[in-house]
């Protein structure tokens, strides 16, 4: 039986990018969505140890920092 709610492994790089892309601000999500869905091509034939390690740091690491940077950057600009 197949689960409906199963993902091939090809497919949850873009499906993690769009997930942390909503940690940001609105009008920056879609650009770093598609950057970090780009990357994840790229990785194309990484060994599932790289492909783990990719989509642990966006989430934990990379996706946080991003947002914070970017707001950070905006409210130095309404200053």
């Amino acid at each position: 039986m197949n689960n409906p709610r199963r993902v091939a492994p090809q497919e949850r790089g873009p499906r993690i990018s769009d997930f942390a892309s909503r940690l940001l601000p609105q009008h920056d999500r879609e650009r770093w969505a598609e950057e970090w869905a780009a990357e994840w091509q790229d990785m194309g034939n990484e060994s599932f140890t790289a492909r783990l390690a990719f989509r642990a740091r966006l989430l934990l690491r990379t996706g946080p920092a991003l947002a914070w940077t970017l707001r950070l950057h905006k409210r130095r600009e309404k200053a």
